[in-house]
């Protein structure tokens, strides 16, 4: 039902998901729906044990959505395999100013 809201609301702007398990399988679902959303600023899924798997759903949404500020994604169990996803899609998307991944196990091989 989420990412229904998210697909076609346009009020929703900032979207606070922390600590709500969200995991590789919702990272999907939300990745999918962010591309279709033309508002969302700020998303925050720290907390959320998204793990490598996950972060690469999610870089695929940096790659897709162009009005996305702000992400965070502390404390997610994300590692090398996760950032190496992640890294190149920041570089891709050129409206994100913040990409917090502070307190996840990659190292700088990632």
């Amino acid at each position: 039902h989420l990412c229904e809201v998210l697909k076609g609301n346009p009020a929703v702007t900032n979207l606070d998901l922390k600590s709500n398990s969200v995991q590789a399988q919702g990272a999907m679902y939300l990745s999918s729906a962010m591309r279709a959303n033309t508002t969302l600023k700020v998303l925050n899924l720290n907390n959320n044990r998204l793990s490598d798997a996950g972060a690469e759903h999610i870089a695929g949404l940096l790659r897709a959505n162009s009005t996305l500020d702000k992400l965070y994604l502390s404390d997610n169990a994300i590692g090398d395999g996760g950032a190496r996803f992640l890294g190149p899609a920041w570089g891709v998307n050129t409206r994100l100013s913040l990409l917090d991944v502070d307190v996840n196990p990659f190292t700088q091989e990632g």
